[in-house]
């Protein structure tokens, strides 16, 4: 029984062991089963991923082909776009190699040599090249080879923008150009040259512009020189040496054409209370020109040129003016490129400034208006400078007139006098003397003593008489000067023979003075003229008694009667002291003298009227008064007259 109970203990044993056992199994069978499970989720999610991946590396695989694809096409695209901005540059660019022979030029080199009409150009050696487009420097001065800046590069010479040398080149289609040249060597790995490159600035307009600027401030400089100095730079020394307006006004203009780069520059003047025009100076144009534009304005009014109010308002508003129809006149031409200029002082309109751009241009920019007007200013200044430098000359002149007039007049009373008083002093002594002589004689006397003393009388008489006629001379100059003064010195004008009339005059006075050699050359026929035949003779005889009075009594005078050209001409010679070339005109002006000439033969010195009146009656009669004459060695006086063709009186 024991046994039996032990069996059924060691079969519950067994059965407890068993199912541990069976409990064990079925856990480890749920692992397994868990991890079945798992693997399962795993494996899905592993292709999950395994798609994802493949996936992603099919987009990474696209996204790397297009990778590829770009990296490709980047230096194609580099390519292009260097070569668009390369020929886009506006600057010329020239790339060398190390022979300076041509590689590579863009568009605007292209243009700027002008190489269109030489395409062989670029393919030829370096001094060829240079030499056909004649390197210069900025001056014009041929360049040698070794300063060309493509060799000075070569040499390894970096040539920088703000210190590069301008050359002056001549493009293939014949421009003459002046460049800035600069650029670099380019260098290999092994810093070796093998190329150059150069760009080629085009700097001729800048600088036409700067020498330009540079002229005009020179020419703006001079004429503010003229507006301090005027044209005679001594001009400070006195009113005398002040230089004429006409001359100051063509410096003027010729300075305006280099201020404003103008063909041709005129000056006009308009007068203040008159309105009249006058071309005072004209620049650049031929003499033809200056006569022919001279003679359409002289006399006019601004008015007979513009009728337009409003162009009117606007020179006096002191605006610049395009040429149009209505400035007929004004211009040389209405036409483009013609422009008119006030010039005013203050709102006083003085004067016009013409510039004359031969249609070069058609607008001018505000920089040019500015220094049209600033020279217009300046010419407006310098005219009025000059219009108060005048007034102050007359002023001047007037003053040194009246005093000279004054000077004259108190020499002319003084001498008047003792002139008027001398004749009537000698008249009165003779008079009183024959009266004494007279008183003497008796009828008881000898006749020879009678007569002697009759004689006596007679000569006294005749003394008298003598300045009787002298007295009467100076009164009748003195009334004859008056009569000049107030236009009522008359004439008796006839047909008469102008060799009578001097052959009468010359007996006369060599009958009055016998011991005087006195010649006479008449033609061999009559000489009609219509004239005055007594103002005539009174011109002859002054003549005559100036010769005969200012030279020696041993000199002879020659009287000389000529024809020439529907003119009678007569002259008298003497050899006298002569006259200086200032005296040739003073001598016919009222009240003048002569200063240290005195009487050489006969007696009296005169009014300083007789060739004043001379002169006025031979002008009124449409002759000419004239003399010839050296200092020291005599004068030849003379006057024509018109000869008629009217006969002369039986």
């Amino acid at each position: 029984m024991e046994g039996s109970v032990q069996t059924e203990q060691e079969l519950l044993n067994e059965l407890q062991a068993l199912r541990s056992r069976v409990a064990e199994l079925e856990e480890i069978a749920e692992a397994q089963h868990q991890k079945l499970i798992s693997e399962q989720q795993l494996r899905l999610e592993v292709e999950a991923t395994l798609r994802c991946v493949q996936t992603s590396e099919a987009a990474s695989r696209q996204q790397v082909e297009q990778l590829q694809k770009r990296l490709a096409d980047r230096p194609a695209a580099q390519t292009r776009d260097l070569e668009t901005i390369f020929e886009a540059l506006t600057d010329a660019l020239c790339v060398y190699d190390s022979a300076g022979n041509i590689i590579r030029v863009n568009q605007a080199f292209r243009v700027l040599m002008g190489l269109d009409l030489s395409p062989s150009y670029s393919m030829q050696s370096m001094n060829e090249c240079g030499a056909c487009v004649q390197i210069a420097d900025e001056n014009g001065k041929p360049l040698s080879p070794e300063r060309w800046p493509v060799k000075r590069i070569l040499r390894g010479d970096v040539l920088e923008a703000k210190n590069s040398p301008d050359i002056t080149i001549s493009a293939l289609d014949g421009r003459v150009l002046q460049v800035s040249a600069y650029g670099a060597p380019l260098h290999n790995e092994e810093g070796a040259i093998i190329g150059a490159v150069t760009i080629y600035r085009d700097v001729t307009e800048r600088r036409r512009l700067e020498r330009r600027s540079q002229d005009a401030l020179r020419a703006l400089l001079a004429m503010a020189e003229v507006l301090v100095k005027g044209v005679d730079h001594h001009a400070a020394e006195g009113v005398e040496s002040h230089a004429p307006l006409n001359r100051i006004m063509r410096r003027l203009a010729t300075l305006a054409r280099r201020v404003l780069d103008c063909q041709r520059v005129g000056v006009v003047l308009v007068e203040v209370i008159t309105d009249e025009l006058h071309l005072i100076a004209l620049s650049g144009a031929s003499s033809d020109e200056r006569k022919r534009w001279s003679s359409l304005l002289e006399g006019t009014r601004l008015s007979d040129h513009i009728h337009d109010a409003r162009v009117l308002s606007d020179l006096s508003a002191g605006k610049l003016l395009r040429s149009h129809s209505r400035m007929q006149g004004l211009a040389f031409g209405a036409r483009a490129g013609y422009f008119l200029l006030p010039m005013r002082i203050g709102t006083q309109l003085i004067g016009l400034l013409s510039l004359d751009y031969g249609g070069r241009i058609q607008h001018l920019t505000e920089a040019e208006v500015a220094i049209a007007k600033a020279v217009s200013r300046l010419m407006a200044l310098v005219l009025e400078r000059e219009h108060l430098l005048q007034e102050r000359a007359e002023a001047h002149a007037n003053e040194l007139a009246l005093l000279e007039a004054n000077r004259r007049t108190d020499e002319f009373l003084s001498i008047a006098s003792h002139e008027l008083r001398t004749p009537l002093t000698t008249i009165n002594g003779n008079i009183q003397l024959a009266k004494r002589r007279i008183r003497t004689l008796t009828r008881d006397d000898p006749q020879e003593e009678f007569d002697d003393r009759l004689a006596l009388v007679m000569e006294l008489l005749g003394r008298a008489e003598r300045q009787v006629r002298v007295q009467n001379r100076l009164v009748s100059d003195l009334l004859d000067v008056s009569r000049i003064q107030s236009n009522r010195l008359e004439l008796r004008c006839d047909v008469c023979n102008l060799a009578s009339i001097v052959s009468e005059c010359v007996e006369d006075q060599r009958a009055a003075h016998p011991t005087r050699v006195l010649s006479l050359t008449l033609p061999a026929h009559e000489i009609p003229i219509l004239a005055d035949p007594d103002r005539i003779s009174q011109v002859v005889t002054n003549y005559l008694t100036n010769a005969l009075k200012y030279s020696a009594a041993a000199m002879p005078v020659e009287v000389m009667l000529s024809e020439a050209d529907g003119f009678a001409h007569v002259a008298v010679r003497d050899q006298g002291p002569g006259l200086l070339p200032a005296e040739h005109q003073q001598v016919w002006q009222r009240f003048y003298r002569v200063p240290g000439i005195s009487v050489r033969s006969g007696s009296g010195v005169g009014l300083g009227l007789g060739l004043y009146i001379c002169r006025t009656i031979v002008e009124r009669h449409h002759g000419q008064v004239g003399v010839q004459s050296t200092h020291g060695q005599g004068s030849v006086f003379w006057f024509t007259l018109p000869i008629t063709t009217n006969p002369l009186p039986l």
